[in-house]
């Protein structure tokens, strides 16, 4: 069989096929009897309207499992006048968004690698929304903090499973700047909770049902959970993993689905692959559950894959124990700035942020204020959407530039280590205020060591690895938050200093990571 040289050209060089392999005709003519890899029929597949509405229905999955986790800091600001919240009460429920996936995110990696990528999301989603909604009417702090260990125990699929979809879903050259893409949606969370939390916070709204009286904090509870049903819905309209499929054995619909992305991408026309060879192998046998956890789990501590394994895990243990630490304090953070600041005579600018912060404790200024207050301060909103519009900004920028990670992870770390310790020197609280901004920019390697678990390991073990990262990346949130964010306003200096050099650690293992355009170590597994 032969194509159209003509019409097939152009869509070759819609799926970017490169020059070289255009002169050899391999991209004009189609042989039926050939077998065609997984990444070339993805390539061939090409780019468009399915690979964009991929992109869209994950980051929307992992944005509502941001707002979730991260957003329950606000709903607490509004429910504590309610439930009569202790200091240590309050402490006990923002630890839960950090617990559930903790204790949940291993069985994610598990599904997501034998029951399809597409199914665990569909379960995750919508049993998040399920018990997020249901959380809006709990009697109890007790029922909320539990409700909220169940519903954060089921959306941190999103953010594992929702990156290997995306990854095994798309095509070579556009996997890199769409993953960029959607780790850039996490820094929309903030907007989202910050200004809904403001104009529904700060509303007088009663209404009684039954027992339970309907204040803002439950309406803002029901608000946050839409987008989880919204990602649960849209993610009916996606295709499962086809490298998935061809890893179970399931290489018919493998190919279907491929026929399908082809045809919503804009495609015409047969789609010119008829056979498909997936060259790691697959995983369709039968074996008891502890052995094929066991089989799932093992290699990724193994060689080839250990050394990269604890690279990447020591980098997530890093960029989530810092910047976690710092969102969930930076209200916190914020008020005792602005608060010193306005009660400086004249404007002085003199003194940086952790002097503000100093000079805030000795006017008795308290940041853990129990002043029953259930509303949410405009300066904090301000600086929190601000934050999180410029973060986006950047992020599609680095986008761009996709296929060098490795420079862009190293650029971005030494960025977060020299604002770290002029947050410190700085002697103007203006320009110490926004190095300090400067340090948190490491947030923006998180898409990029994601991007790294699809890239380095094989299919059968994608969402395992990444799920695994996600375990260490809330366990070292929940550390951080109890540490380094309580000792940053009780002795800021120091914790700076500290946060700075563990970057630095990190900048480090940024070089032995593989090149820009690393050698997949599939091969290297499936010849063991």
């Amino acid at each position: 069989m032969s194509c159209n040289i003509g019409y097939y050209k152009s869509e070759v060089e819609f799926d970017g096929c490169d020059r070289s392999v255009q002169k050899n005709d391999n991209c004009l003519n189609v042989n039926e009897d050939k077998y065609y890899s997984l990444n070339e029929a993805l390539n061939i597949a090409g780019t468009g309207r399915y690979s964009i509405t991929l992109m869209a229905v994950t980051a929307l999955s992992i944005l509502s499992m941001s707002v979730e986790m991260f957003g329950f800091s606000v709903i607490i600001g509004g429910a504590r006048c309610e439930f009569q919240l202790s200091l240590s009460q309050k402490s006990a429920l923002l630890s839960m968004p950090f617990i559930g996936p903790v204790v949940m995110s291993y069985w994610w990696g598990y599904l997501s690698d034998t029951q399809g990528r597409r199914k665990s999301l569909l379960i995750a989603m919508w049993g998040s929304f399920v018990v997020s909604a249901l959380s809006a009417l709990s009697p109890h702090y007790v029922v909320t903090g539990l409700l909220k260990f169940v519903s954060t125990s089921l959306c941190s699929c999103a953010q594992s499973t929702g990156y290997a979809l995306l990854g095994e879903g798309c095509s070579q050259k556009a996997r890199g700047p769409l993953m960029l893409l959607i780790s850039s949606t996490v820094h929309f969370c903030p907007i989202t909770y910050f200004i809904l939390a403001y104009y529904i916070l700060n509303n007088d709204v009663l209404i009684h049902l039954g027992t339970v009286a309907i204040l803002p904090w439950r309406i803002l509870v029901l608000v946050l959970a839409i987008p989880l049903g919204l990602s649960a819905l849209c993610l009916h309209y996606i295709y499962e993993s086809p490298k998935f499929l061809a890893s179970v054995g399931r290489s018919d619909e493998a190919l279907e689905v491929l026929r399908k992305m082809w045809c919503r991408n804009g495609n015409k026309g047969p789609f010119p692959v008829k056979k498909l060879i997936f060259e790691e192998g697959n995983t369709n046998e039968k074996q008891s559950l502890l052995k094929s956890m066991w089989q799932q789990t093992a290699p990724l501590f193994e060689k080839p894959l250990l050394l990269q394994t604890l690279k990447l895990y020591y980098l997530i243990t890093i960029l989530y124990s810092i910047t976690n630490s710092v969102i969930m304090w930076l209200p916190s953070i914020a008020e005792a700035f602005f608060s010193a600041r306005s009660r400086s005579t004249h404007g002085e600018q003199n003194g940086g942020l952790c002097e503000m912060i100093g000079q805030a404790q000795n006017n008795n200024i308290s940041y853990n204020s129990t002043t029953c207050t259930a509303t949410l301060d405009l300066e904090t909103v301000y600086f929190g959407v601000g934050q999180s519009l410029i973060f986006f900004v950047i992020t599609v920028v680095i986008a761009v530039l996709a296929s060098r990670k490795k420079i862009l992870m190293q650029i971005l770390l030494l960025v977060s280590v020299v604002s770290g310790v002029g947050v410190v020197l700085s002697t103007n609280h203006i320009v110490s205020f926004m190095l300090f901004m400067g340090l948190l920019v490491c947030v923006l390697c998180m898409g990029i060591v994601f991007s790294y678990f699809v890239d380095l390991y094989p299919t059968s073990h994608r969402s395992m690895v990444a799920c695994l990262g996600t375990i260490i990346a809330r366990a070292s949130g929940l550390v951080g938050v109890n540490v380094i964010g309580l000792y940053m306003m009780s002795h800021c200096s120091i914790t700076i200093y500290a946060c700075s050099a563990y970057v630095f650690s990190g900048f480090i293992v940024t070089y032995f990571l593989p090149p820009d355009r690393p050698k997949t170590l599939v091969k290297v597994i499936t010849n063991r």
